[in-house]
């Protein structure tokens, strides 16, 4: 619990104040991808290894307002400080009195994810492949492959790496 608490002062401290610069640097790709989408067309993302949820809130604002997003880490602690995140982040947007939904968290490994396959249009990892050796990170690929539809994007980040983006 102490370690979700200090984790993004910590981050922040060692990526030298630019942790959430170096996070949203996701955002262009996807938005790219949504921009090839219909309008009409619903958003399913799923991001694995959510940590404390502050780059999910990131992901959110850049999402369409229906956008179904779903947060999954391994450590409860982490969930639930990712859940104080979203609500906190939901109050912020909020207008006239109307609430903002939720996001949906879930906790398990994501090298075996409670969802249908072929559920997601957007499956993001940022820094969960760095925490991983590599066997797990075979695993956890073919999981995000698993869990996206045809023509979905899959959204990986690796820090000290410009990130690698697959469509």
């Amino acid at each position: 619990s102490r370690s979700a608490e200090v984790y993004e002062t910590s981050t922040e401290t060692l990526f030298v104040g630019r942790q959430d610069a170096m996070q949203r640097h996701a955002l262009v790709p996807i938005a790219q991808f949504l921009q090839d989408r219909a309008k009409d067309q619903k958003v399913d993302l799923l991001e694995l290894g959510c940590g404390t949820g502050r780059f999910h809130t990131f992901l959110r604002d850049n999402l369409p307002p229906d956008a179904n997003t779903i947060a999954l880490d391994l450590s409860p602690f982490y969930l639930e400080h990712a859940k104080r995140n979203d609500r906190r982040w939901r109050r912020l947007r909020a207008t006239g009195g109307e609430a903002v939904k939720p996001a949906t968290f879930i906790h398990a490994a994501a090298e075996s994810v409670p969802l249908p396959s072929e559920s997601q249009d957007i499956v993001v990892m940022v820094y969960l492949l760095h925490e991983c050796p590599s066997d797990a990170r075979r695993v956890l690929a073919a999981e995000a492959a698993r869990l996206l539809r045809p023509g979905g994007c899959v959204w990986l980040r690796i820090p000290f790496s410009s990130g690698t983006g697959l469509h």
